[in-house]
Parts: structure tokens; sequence; C-alpha cells
């Protein structure tokens, strides 16, 4: 799948989650339908009449309904945008969890913590299962956790289209506490190894999209 390609389907991932009601909602629109007043007849209740030599008992009373209010064009209850992007919500909705908390959030601002434990939790994994031959110390192993989740935001960024152009090694090592040699030395190749997993788990939940849309 080409860049275009993804960038379609980033933007039907936008299309399909975006907010289309101009007013607030359902609610907003039941507003719209036409009032009605209803009011029993104040005199006597006749309760029988006659019909053909026969009385008839009347078991409730006649209601008087008259509309109070008209409205010239009534809000549909769902906006036809919405209605359009039915199908890749549902898509979005079935993929597995770290994929779809990776849209969600990414791309539909869903700003739910569960989506963000199952994105770190997956890219941890995946970085373990990665690195495995690769002896790390566990206090090293400690402090890369710690960039797994800002290895998330700076992606986001950058997928959804913010203007960001990234951490610099010296940023990165000023957050961390330590000195820019030592981040280059032992955690900016691991830092790169976390963006290139990311960008993988990008890649591989538009490409699910693309295959059931």
């Amino acid at each position: 799948m080409t860049e275009h390609d993804l960038g379609y389907f980033r933007s039907v991932a936008k299309y399909a989650f975006r907010d289309w009601t101009v007013n607030t909602g359902q609610l907003e629109a039941l507003t719209c339908k036409s009032a009605m007043e209803t009011k029993r007849y104040p005199r006597v209740k006749k309760r029988e009449i006659k019909l053909a030599g026969h009385s008839v008992c009347r078991i409730t009373d006649p209601v008087k309904v008259t509309e109070t209010r008209r409205s010239g064009r009534e809000i549909p209850l769902i906006e036809y945008p919405a209605y359009f992007y039915c199908h890749e919500r549902r898509v979005i909705r079935q993929l597995a969890d770290h994929q779809r908390s990776w849209i969600l959030y990414c791309y539909c601002h869903e700003m739910n913590f569960q989506h963000q434990v199952n994105i770190c939790s997956y890219l941890w994994r995946k970085f373990t299962y990665q690195t495995a031959d690769i002896k790390i110390t566990k206090k090293v192993k400690e402090r890369l956790k710690i960039l797994v989740w800002l290895c998330v935001q700076q992606c986001a960024d950058s997928f959804s289209g913010l203007a960001n152009q990234g951490y610099s090694q010296s940023d990165l090592a000023k957050l961390m506490g330590m000195k820019r040699d030592n981040w280059k030395k032992n955690y900016h190749h691991f830092w790169l190894r976390l963006i290139s997993i990311c960008k993988a788990l990008d890649r591989e939940a538009l490409c699910q999209i693309a295959e059931s849309v």
C-alpha cells in the first residue's frame, strides 16, 4: 500500500468518527416534531350514546387535539455523512484491541485510558520480542518503558497531520535526565526501534481497514 493510499484511509478514519451534528444531536431533532396539546371536554361527560336503538357505553372520553407549533423543516435524526460512514465505523470497531485503540486515539481523538493501555502493552510486547537476543540492563529497560507512551504521542501527532517535528536527541536526553552522549550511545537506537514498531502498527491497522471496507 502506497503512502497515498495510507493517507486516504487515515482520512476515512477521521471522517467516520467525526461529529456531524449541527445542533445537539437526536434529542434536538425530536424538538422539531410538531407538538400537540390535548384537552378533555370540560362539560358533563356523556357516557351513554344511543345508536340504532341501542345504548352504547363509552369507556373513555373523546380527546381534543390541536397542533400548537409547526416546523418548516425537521432536522434529520442522523446526518447523511454519519450514515454514509456506518460501515467504516463497524470495521474499525471490529479490529483487534491494539489496532482499534490506535485508530481511535490517533485519528478519532478518543482520550480513553484503555486505549493507552492497549497501545503501550502491544508496543512493549513487540519491542521485548524483537530485542530478546539483545542484553539490556534492568535500569535501561525501566527507562525505556517510560519512552513508550512518548513514542505513541509523537507518532500520533505526525500521522494526524499536526505540526510536530518530533523530539530531538537533546530534548529526549533532557526528559530522561541524562547527558546527550549517554542517550545517543545507550538509548537512541532503542528509541528508533520503538518508532519503527509504532509506524508498523499504523500501517497494519490501516491495511486491515482497507481489506474490510
